[in-house]
């Protein structure tokens, strides 16, 4: 994509964005303030299933679910079990040190610090002014909802941008570490890790493959020397999964996560996930380079059958993209609208289905795109790598 460097590619001006930027981030914390929802995540949602797993890293407890809900209850939190690589559990050691509220708040703080430098490696690599691209990553309702709930979405998104940015500069040793180290959940890193496959980057793919070995020693020590860890984790996942989807059903967006909220097994909806890869491999192999390192991980979004709103902060990539790609008029309205309706929907029980039209719909126009190429849109121009 050719754009001039640090250009504001919408139709509204600097100061406009930051105020209406604003506006979406203040309605999708209202329930955070209002109800001061704080608290509950510390102690009994997201954030204490983090807490607790920094608190028991290098022990047996953090991969023994029986063991995990002991030493929870014990400690006045609600047991959840830890479905990151376990070797991601020493992250979160230094915050079990203090009080969970205080953990909390140490989090957000981080990982608010992440998604700036989110921003500043996206106006990089799509050429936009620096404060624009911070104003519009933390306007979108989802990566203000990861902070708030105490996710590690920002974390995520720095991985993906720095595998994105070193690609287009040719640091193939670069782009394997970063997409290596997003291994700390693979489910984010397989859209990254898909790419480099189909794109023949055989030296950045080796990198990657020993970060995973790393992980793995990693995790030997965080799981108290059980080298048969993953045995373990692939048996608390199988069971953990499906309980977490139900009690929390109503937040889907992905096309599998919504057939198994319509009464889909999880084995039907893993098909359809690989169907979605299947058709989206050959529009990543043959797209430019940068078309196709932005919208995989909308893709992996669309696909997923475990995603939950503050994972769409990985929709940034394809919205940035977009601003670049879309042409005026629909451009800065299209934009503006997905913005506004995510987060005044997040706030209510239609919340998902912003996602759904951004993520899963996003995903299928980019899928048509691949496969019409030179028919594509008056209203969009498919950029050059």
């Amino acid at each position: 994509m050719s754009v001039a460097r640090g250009i504001n590619p919408l139709r509204i001006s600097l100061d406009r964005i930051w105020i209406y930027g604003a506006c979406c981030a203040l309605v999708v914390s209202l329930p955070f303030l209002a109800l001061r929802w704080f608290p509950k995540v510390a102690y009994l949602y997201d954030f204490a299933c983090f807490w607790s797993a920094g608190a028991t890293a290098g022990t047996r407890t953090l991969t023994d679910p029986d063991a995990l809900n002991a030493w929870a209850h014990r400690h006045g939190m609600i047991a959840q079990p830890f479905s990151y690589l376990p070797g991601f559990a020493w992250a979160y050691a230094p915050l079990s040190r203090v009080n969970p509220l205080a953990g909390l708040a140490i989090e957000e703080a981080l990982m608010a610090a992440l998604f700036v430098a989110a921003a500043l490696i996206a106006a990089r690599i799509y050429g936009y002014n620096r404060w624009f691209c911070i104003a519009a990553t933390l306007a979108w309702a989802p990566a203000i909802n990861s902070i708030e709930v105490g996710q590690n979405a920002g974390l995520a998104l720095v991985f993906v941008l720095a595998t994105t940015w070193a690609l287009r500069e040719k640091r193939d040793a670069a782009a394997g570490l970063a997409a290596g180290l997003l291994l700390y959940k693979p489910t984010v890193a397989l859209p990254m890790l898909l790419l480099l496959v189909v794109r023949r980057q055989w030296r950045a793919l080796g990198v990657s493959t020993a970060c995973a070995a790393g992980w793995y020693f990693v995790s030997v020590a965080a799981s108290g020397g059980d080298w048969r860890w993953p045995a373990a984790y692939a048996h608390t996942m199988a069971w953990w999964l499906p309980m977490d989807f139900l009690a929390g059903s109503v937040k889907a967006f992905s096309l599998p996560t919504l057939l198994m909220a319509a009464g889909a097994s999880l084995a039907t909806a893993s098909v359809v996930a690989a169907a979605i890869w299947l058709v989206a491999l050959p529009v990543a192999t043959r797209s430019p380079l940068l078309e196709a390192a932005s919208m995989m991980p909308l893709v992996g979004l669309a696909a997923s059958v475990h995603a939950w709103p503050y994972e769409a902060a990985l929709a940034l990539p394809a919205i940035f993209y977009a601003m670049g790609a879309l042409r005026e008029p629909p451009r800065t309205a299209l934009l503006a609208a997905a913005y506004a309706a995510t987060a005044i929907l997040m706030v209510t029980r239609y919340g998902t289905a912003a996602l759904f039209v951004t993520c899963v719909g996003g995903s299928a126009w980019w899928l048509w795109a691949g496969y019409r190429r030179g028919i594509m849109p008056s209203w969009s121009v498919p950029p050059t790598s």
